[in-house]
């Protein structure tokens, strides 16, 4: 039978510790309450960048739909999505915290 060293023991203990630690932060990542979420839809034939309050966020290619994870806020919050090409407004729309919680979230279909 073979001993281990006090280096195998402390790094077992440490892979141990690191696996349990990834375990906990997978667990509480998915167990959050991301709340209401706005949900893009780009029925359009064009690539189109998302706004968010005057604030390029993102950009979606034709015939994707992603969902926007909104945190609390105050007041109102404007997503607006333009065409990358020309920069033309295809869809806006303004909303507050509490339409958005009512909604169960927003769907905005780009077309």
């Amino acid at each position: 039978m073979r001993t281990r060293s006090p280096h195998d023991v402390r790094r077992a203990l440490a892979t141990l510790g690191l696996a349990a630690a990834i375990s906990l932060a997978l667990t509480l990542a998915t167990a959050c309450d991301h709340g209401p979420a706005v949900r893009i839809e780009n029925s359009s034939a064009q690539v189109v960048v998302v706004y968010q309050d005057g604030e390029a966020t993102d950009l979606m290619r034709p015939g994707i739909t992603q969902e926007f994870w909104v945190p609390k806020f105050a007041g109102s919050h404007v997503f607006e999505i333009r065409a990358l090409e020309g920069g033309q407004t295809l869809a806006s729309r303004s909303f507050t915290w509490e339409e958005l919680e009512e909604g169960h979230g927003i769907t905005i279909v780009v077309e």
